[in-house]
């Protein structure tokens, strides 16, 4: 400021208060890269659960070969078991990537946090103390209720687990608005109300570096029994694809509070896969895959079990097949992700076509949008690899029987 004459008599300064603004734009970019993560992680979980298939595979072969009792047989077996645990690793990313597999039901989230208690009781030290607190008339949701499951009860272990000496673990359920929490900016303002799913410890806690990367995947900070850092990266995915939010406050020393928030009261379909009524006949099983090892080693093991099989390695050809051979081919075995023709393309070609012709859906990704479009169009079943090739016999002489 300047008098009459020109002279500094005084100066104004003005501030403002950016730290909505920071915390908006810092949640924005944490979002977009667990987006980018999560993009990578389902690609990679795709392939490897096409590599996993091929092992099965020969794994499968190599055990027909075999006696029972034999060592060989049981180190196939291993091996296979390993090819499972690869499978639930992968299974786990996709989850992380919003595009596991995902059924919506009807559930109540007091009943599922009882059915985690009881299990949680059983298993915990004695030096670690329970408390369940449940929010009397809490309203029903529509979720996926193995997924949530799942979500709760690694909150809970995570729990136990950063309470080495001793502590307590406490869950409680509770309803709560947007405006009413601490986190309104990252919660739907489509949803007025959420049920929310609170796990406390008075364990470790985390300081503030630690917290910014908890929900990214393999991040772990387990010491004594190091894990896959999974985890809490499956319970962001879960959330997310709930359109929900899972938030956690912490302090060194003080312990730890993750809250799981989940929308409720928005009228979604429950998605029931009904079977097609189509009967498969004796002719052949078409496998549609380009994964020439899955071809190969599915192919020679349903022909050594009684069935005749044909192989296509993408679409144009399995279309090729089915013009030439029509009355012959009774199912298709039929993967997503080809070169040329995909999956859902090559399922509408084939059903110009054989209006009727069964499909089982059996690929590396998850139960996706589209592949649900595909069920509601009439394919029989979807699979995913990898899988015990028992399982897929099963499947084929379930339908045989009908």
């Amino acid at each position: 400021l300047h008098n009459s004459q020109g002279q500094l008599i005084g100066s104004i300064h003005l501030a403002r208060d950016i730290s909505d603004r920071k915390k908006i734009e810092d949640e924005a970019v944490r979002e977009q890269k667990i987006e980018a993560i999560g993009r990578m992680a389902g690609g990679i979980a795709h392939d490897f659960n096409n590599i996993l298939a091929g092992i099965v595979g020969y794994t499968t072969l190599l055990k027909e070969g075999c006696q029972s009792n034999s060592s060989v047989s049981a180190d196939l077996e291993s091996i296979e078991r390993l090819v499972m645990r690869g499978a639930e690793l992968s299974r786990a990313l996709l989850i992380y990537s919003r595009k596991g597999k995902y059924t919506r039901v009807t559930l109540n989230l007091n009943d599922l946090v009882d059915e985690v208690g009881m299990v949680i009781r059983r298993t915990k030290s004695k030096d670690v103390k329970m408390k369940v607190r449940l929010a009397p008339d809490l309203p029903e949701i529509i979720g996926d209720r193995g997924h949530l499951y799942q979500a709760v009860m690694n909150l809970s272990l995570n729990a136990i687990e950063a309470m080495p000496d001793g502590g307590v673990l406490t869950i409680t359920t509770s309803l709560c608005s947007p405006s009413g929490t601490g986190y309104k900016s990252r919660l739907s303002p489509d949803s007025s109300s959420y049920v929310a799913v609170t796990v406390s410890d008075n364990g470790l806690g985390m300081d503030n570096e630690t917290r910014k990367f908890i929900f990214e995947p393999f991040f772990t900070t387990k010491v004594r029994r190091p894990g896959k850092g999974l985890g809490l990266s499956m319970v962001a995915g879960i959330a997310s694809r709930h359109g929900g939010s899972i938030e956690v406050e912490s302090e060194p020393g003080r312990g730890s509070t993750f809250t799981l928030f989940l929308p409720f009261g928005e009228e979604t379909p429950v998605v029931t896969l009904v079977p097609s009524p189509a009967e498969i006949g004796p002719g052949a099983i078409l496998i549609v895959d380009d994964e020439e090892d899955f071809r190969s080693t599915l192919g020679r093991w349903l022909e050594g079990h009684g069935f005749r099989v044909l192989s296509a390695a993408g679409g144009e050809e399995a279309l090729k097949y089915l013009k030439k051979k029509k009355e012959e081919i009774s199912l298709v075995l039929l993967d997503m992700v080809m070169e040329g023709m995909g999956g859902a393309e090559t399922f509408r070609a084939l059903r110009e076509i054989i209006p009727d012709l069964p499909v089982i859906i059996c690929s590396g990704g998850p139960l996706d949008d589209v592949c649900k479009e595909m069920l509601d169009e009439g394919a029989r079943d979807f699979i995913q690899k990898p899988f015990k090739y028992e399982v897929i016999e099963e499947k084929i002489r379930e339908f045989i029987s009908q």
